[in-house]
C-alpha cells in the first residue's frame, strides 16, 4: 500500500492515487 501511494505521489498525480487505492482495498476486502 505504502509502496503504491509512494509511486502516485511521485507520478503527481491523484487520479492515479485514487485508481491505485481503490484496487489495493478491493484486494483487501
Amino acid at each position: 500500500m505504502i509502496r503504491v501511494y509512494s509511486e502516485a505521489k511521485s507520478q503527481n498525480s491523484a487520479e492515479e492515487l485514487s485508481s491505485r487505492f481503490i484496487n489495493e482495498v478491493k484486494s483487501f476486502s
